[in-house]
Order: structure tokens, then sequence, then C-alpha cells
């Protein structure tokens, strides 16, 4: 599977200024959204505070826009992605027809995914889903219910009905709805969904439907929902002044990430989320050039293994192997490295030494045995390092060696 540089989620103000950027510098990526840009946009009557735009309509901009993405031959992927992982070094996407790889997400869904049904977070992976298409199969000869927020979905209401036995269809949208005559109408409200160890039943305004499977099929999902372990400000991605999110790689832009819900504002803050996704794909770039002039092993560390990695520290007066998490390891400026110790293995260190391989510059290496003086800790537990000699660093899980070189 080809890995792209940045992942756009969402197309919108914030997620197509991305976009430009991210083809400005020359990066490979994808926007996932709808070719209309944006349907809250173009619904809006007239916007006066859009630098440029004075008075013009909401379907004007966004005409503009997409003038703007095809002079650049920008396409916009409609597919809908449902899941983001982290898996260390790179994100995996789960998509409604694929599955994609990409090193760093730039989410821009917008707010529209709603306050969730009562039941619905409790029930999730338990008969609650939000991707049809996706888990047809599980459903083969049962009764599954879906709750539309969009016209789009009923494809997906369509497919289902091949595969399950009964389909429900709940439209949360006011135009006319048109599916397969097998499928079921209920104009209703979704009050609350119920079950014991799964689904049983969707509690209604007026009605009830005892089912097995339930698709509540939004124009987006909850950033908690959608990326699991992102931290969260209430209901927003919480952001620094870079748009970085606490996972490494994951930058956030837009609604998504709090008030005031501008369309200017959104854009301002897709510029600065794909020039930070930039930067951070640069910086590992440089890193692995860095790492790589000063070591001898055809396999050896990228600064992508530090984000999931471990290392071993080696103390010269009782041969323990210390292992850490890399996560935390950083270069600095000083032809040095830092990184971030528990108070326990803070206080371990203080007590030892460091053991440091000397680059005979022959194709042997003298163990040269370091005083903890060499070291700095902090109360803090942050151990600093600037040493002139060859250090090696294996994997703590197996023992195998996948770098020898200066941390620079």
């Amino acid at each position: 599977m080809e890995r792209i540089d940045i992942a756009i989620v969402g197309s919108g103000p914030a997620g197509i200024s991305a976009a430009l950027n991210a083809k400005i510098r020359n990066k490979t990526f994808k926007v996932f959204g709808t070719k209309e840009i944006s349907p809250k946009l173009a619904k809006a009557h007239q916007i006066n505070n859009y630098l440029g735009f004075y008075g013009k309509s909401g379907a004007e901009i966004r005409d503009e826009f997409a003038k703007h993405l095809e002079s650049m031959d920008i396409e916009i992927t409609e597919e809908k992605i449902n899941n983001i992982y982290s898996m260390g070094d790179y994100f995996t996407l789960m998509g409604s027809k694929n599955t994609y790889e990409s090193t760093t997400v730039i989410l821009a869904t917008g707010v529209n995914f709603g306050k969730p049904l009562k039941g619905e977070e409790e029930y999730l992976g338990k008969g609650v889903g939000y991707c049809a298409t996706c888990d047809a199969p599980l459903y083969k000869d049962k009764i599954v219910t879906i709750i539309a927020y969009n016209k789009h979905e009923e494809a997906e209401a369509n497919f289902l009905a091949q595969v399950a036995s009964k389909v429900y269809y709940v439209p949360m949208y006011k135009e006319e709805v048109d599916v397969d005559e097998s499928i079921e109408i209920v104009k209703d409200i979704p009050v609350e969904i119920v079950g014991d160890q799964f689904v049983k039943k969707l509690i209604l305004k007026n009605n009830q439907i005892e089912t097995d499977g339930l698709f509540i099929l939004r124009d987006s999902i909850s950033p908690g929902q959608l990326v699991p372990g992102l931290q969260l400000d209430k209901n927003h991605v919480q952001v620094d002044r870079r748009m970085s999110t606490n996972l490494n790689g994951c930058f956030a832009a837009g609604d998504i990430v709090g008030t005031p819900y501008q369309y200017i504002k959104a854009a301002g803050e897709g510029n600065i989320a794909a020039l930070s996704a930039v930067s951070y794909l640069d910086e590992l770039k440089n890193f692995d050039i860095s790492i790589k002039r000063f070591t001898d092993v055809s396999y050896l560390l990228i600064y992508k293994k530090f984000l999931n990695k471990y290392i071993q520290l080696y103390t010269g007066k009782s041969s323990v192997k210390y292992a850490l998490n890399t996560k935390d390891v950083q270069k600095d400026n000083n032809n040095g490295f830092s990184l971030q110790l528990s108070a326990d293995e803070a206080s371990t260190y203080k007590s030892g030494s460091f053991m440091i391989l000397e680059d005979n510059k022959d194709g042997t290496y003298t163990t040269v045995v370091k005083s903890s003086s060499d070291v700095n800790i902090d109360d803090k537990g942050i151990v600093t390092a600037n040493i002139d000699k060859m250090i090696k660093i294996v994997d703590a899980k197996d023992g195998t060696e996948f770098a020898v070189g200066n941390l620079i």
C-alpha cells in the first residue's frame, strides 16, 4: 500500500486551504470529502466578512474555491473516513471503500456530528456502527436500521437491502426519500438505543424498532470516535498554535478545533495545519540523514522508529539494561539527546553510568564507560547528554541492534 505524506479529512475551507499548501510544498496528499466542497457554505445567503469576497453568497464563494482547486489540479476523493488509527510513525485511515496510510493527518471535518444518541457510545461496536457498506456482511439475513442525516446516504441503505432480511430507514433530512421498495421508511425522531450485550431496539419519539444492528450516518463523526486517543476540549479537538494535537503527526483545523465558527478563520487554520505538517515531514527526513551519516548498519535508526521503538541504555556498574519508550526522545541543539524519565528511572540512572561505544574508525568499537556526572538528570526526570562518542541502540523487546550512531 502506497503511503502518502498528508491525509486531509474534510473538504470545507480548512481542508481545501490545507490542500493548496500541501500542493505548493510538493507533498503527496489526498483530500477526503465531497465535490460540493461544503454544503454548509453553499447554503449561506450572504457572507460579508471573508476578505476579498464582500457581499458574495456562499454558493459564489464555493464556486471560486472550486475554480482554485481545478487550476491547481487538486481532486477531492469522495469517500467517507470512518476511523483513523495512529500506528506510531504513520496513520491508517479506514474509509467506506478503501484503507489508506499516511504519515500525517489533518482533521478538518467541521462540527456537524451532533450530540450522540443515548446509548450510542455504549453500544458502539456492539451493534452500532457508522459505515453500512463496511459492515454489511455481518448482517446477512438480519434486521438492520439506518438513521441518515443526508440524502446521499440512501445509496448505503440500498446496498444493505441486498444483504439484510429487513432494513428500516429513518431519514433526518427534509428532501424526498428515494430508496429501494423493500426498505421501510420510518419518519420519526430517534431517542435512545437499548439492548443488553448488543443492540436490541431503537426507541423513537412515537414508536420503537426491534433491530439487530443500527447504523448512524452523519455528515461527520465526532472526533473522539474518529481518532481513538485524541485529546479533546469538551466537544472540540485540543490543539496548540501550530494546530498540533496530542498525537504526533496529527493536526486539526477549522470548526472542529473550536469557536468562532467563521469561514475565514477555518481557512487560516487550514493553512497553518498544512505548513506544520510539512515542517513535521521535513524534520523526519532531515533527522534520518543526520543519523545515517554516522552509522554502519544497513537497517539503521530512522526517526520514525523513535515513535514506537524502545531503546536500551546500559549502566557500567551492573550491566543492567533499562528499557525506555523512545516516543519522548528528542534531538537537541548541542549534538546530544534528551529524553523524559519517570522519577524511579531518574533515580536509577543517577546511581549508575552510561555505556558508550567509541568508534575506532576501522569497523570496531571500544567500550567507554562514562560516569553519570557526564549526564545531566534534573528533578523532573529529564535526561540530557552531550557526547562525542558513538552510542549503541538496540530494541529492548528482542535485543536487535538497529542503530549505532551519534544522536544529533
